[in-house]
């Protein structure tokens, strides 16, 4: 599900300080976190203006960090209950002189080499990057 970041923000006040739960604030309905026009602060009864101020100061470093690891620092993680040490598929991209190209690969541990499904053998240097493939919600996309 797709939220803006006042949606998401609105959620996890509700959530921290059970604004509709079993103790509810008194102040609810004037409060602009639950469809008043009040700040937190003129009630003074919970601290819902300093937690959107600090998710939103979260949501921002989160947004600014890269999913892509640099190919000759860090390998993905291979299962070591597995017997052939390859790890799952991961989107690798791959840097040319002047351009660049995405392939799904996988590394093989024992070999120290990057393939993929037809077993071909990829050639990788310090500027590639690869990043696990995100997974689908459950249901499907949203």
């Amino acid at each position: 599900m797709k939220q803006t970041i006042e949606e998401a923000a609105r959620e996890a006040i509700h959530k921290h300080y059970n604004c509709n739960g079993k103790y509810p604030c008194q102040e609810r309905e004037y409060c602009q976190y639950c469809g008043g026009h009040n700040s937190a602060f003129d009630c003074g009864e919970c601290g819902a203006d300093e937690f959107e101020e600090g998710f939103r100061a979260g949501a921002t470093w989160q947004a600014k960090q890269s999913p892509w690891i640099n190919i000759r620092k860090f390998t993905p993680f291979i299962d070591e209950n597995f017997v052939n040490k390859i790890s799952d598929p991961v989107l690798v991209c791959l840097f040319g002189d002047k351009t660049y190209t995405h392939k799904i690969l996988m590394y093989d541990e024992e070999y120290d080499l990057w393939r993929d499904f037809d077993k071909n053998i990829y050639n990788v240097s310090d500027k590639d990057l690869w990043m696990d493939i995100p997974k689908l919600p459950e249901g499907g996309e949203e």
